[in-house]
């Protein structure tokens, strides 16, 4: 117990503050996974197996360690912490503490694109922190599910849902302003690019004020992709470049290690094959290091495509088997989209098997370019029926 808890916590805890003790240990969770994702792995294992004389902060460890987990790209053992950290609160009484748990489970639901559990637990949790006057966390519960709609390509629901949140956020909290980045990004997949960059630039503005410097790096990226968009290339690179310089200086390795990713992925379209190359070869081990499953997982992709743009097509079975289990589903199947355009030996079958997986998923565009290269495929093996089936399903 002892090496899992610090000092300060422990200190709480001896002095009867149980409840205190738990928010330290719940904010240190979370420090220490932004700064030190591997790091928080680590101490979230040691935590889970360390025994507890107290009921209540045995739920917040639960609660510490599910955020570590959500935010080093582990939603299902995000989903089984948190579930285990409402009931052990609810047991002690405190449903509210329970509720606030249950919020970050929406963006766990909608990271594994469980839409339906994530609208039913947000509709429920709105209605619960509304009851005891809470508007603010009944807005946050929008939020969250604002992103599950969003990382399923659902843009119109989340453009909703996150301006009914902005009206309930006090203006300039880090949660209006969050909001606020949200829908800048909605107003770029909108085609609104202009009004998208003077968001980003006011938010990170904003951030910066408020000394926001983790969220000012945010809006400096989205920023970046705003303005490669519109073939700013030179800018966008430079910003790029800025943000992995800055999060250096600031020792915060993931949004160094995301904006490396951006970047090698930008550098890819524009056909900086090898420049890309050195990229994801320097970040690969790093995101290994620090945990970053996620965006471990974009490097992965984006290395296979990579090498097969050289005429190498084994890599990209190697990263399809790497990227295994239920959870990595989603990337497999954009992974293997991606390989049917460049590699004229893949079959179509399983072209059409992750085509439909996305758009049950809710990626639509990702899908239509499954069947589409499904069509090709077929029709480049001789079977113009089932090349005229799929061509007509892009159609209609």
């Amino acid at each position: 117990v002892n090496a899992v808890i610090p000092d300060e916590v422990a200190g709480l805890l001896a002095s009867g503050k149980e409840e205190a003790a738990g928010e330290s240990l719940r904010d240190y969770a979370e420090r220490l996974a932004r700064a030190e994702p591997g790091r928080g792995i680590e101490w979230s294992r040691k935590a889970s197996s360390a025994p507890f004389d107290h009921p209540l902060f045995g739920a917040y460890v639960r609660w510490a360690t599910g955020i570590v987990h959500h935010l080093t790209g582990e939603p299902t053992r995000a989903e089984n912490d948190l579930t285990a950290a409402a009931t052990g609160m609810t047991r002690c009484g405190r449903p509210d503490l329970a509720d606030r748990a249950s919020l970050l489970l929406i963006d766990c639901y909608g990271e594994q694109l469980r839409l339906d559990q994530a609208r039913k637990l947000a509709r429920r949790l709105e209605q619960s922190f509304t009851r005891r006057g809470d508007t603010e966390r009944g807005a946050v519960a929008l939020a969250n599910l604002a992103c599950a709609e969003d990382a399923a390509d659902r843009v119109d629901r989340a453009r909703t849902l996150w301006r009914r949140a902005l009206r309930a956020m006090e203006p300039g909290s880090l949660r209006h302003l969050l909001a606020r980045a949200n829908l800048a990004n909605v107003a770029a997949l909108g085609g609104r690019f202009s009004q998208a960059a003077q968001d980003h630039h006011e938010v990170a503005a904003a951030a910066r004020d408020l000394g926001l410097d983790n969220l000012a790096l945010h809006a400096e990226l989205n920023l970046a992709e705003t303005e490669f968009a519109v073939g700013q290339v030179e800018a966008a690179f430079g910003r790029w470049q800025a943000v992995i310089e800055a999060a250096r200086v600031e020792g915060d390795i993931g949004m160094e290690l995301v904006a490396e990713v951006d970047l090698a992925t930008a550098e890819t379209e524009v056909g900086e094959l090898d420049l890309a190359r050195t990229r994801i070869a320097r970040s690969l081990p790093r995101l290994r290091e620090a945990g970053l499953l996620h965006d471990e997982a974009r490097a992965l992709r984006l290395d296979a495509v990579l090498e097969a743009a050289h005429g190498r097509f084994d890599r990209w079975r190697e990263v399809a088997t790497a990227l295994r289990g239920p959870e990595m589903q989603l990337q497999r199947d954009l992974l293997t989209v991606d390989m049917a355009q460049l590699d004229p030996t893949s079959e179509p079958t399983p072209i059409v098997r992750a085509a439909r997986r996305l758009a049950a998923a809710g990626l639509h565009h990702r899908a239509l370019l499954g069947f589409a290269w499904a069509g090709e495929r077929y029709l480049d093996r001789g079977n113009r029926r089932a090349a005229k089936r799929y061509a007509l399903s892009l159609i209609h």
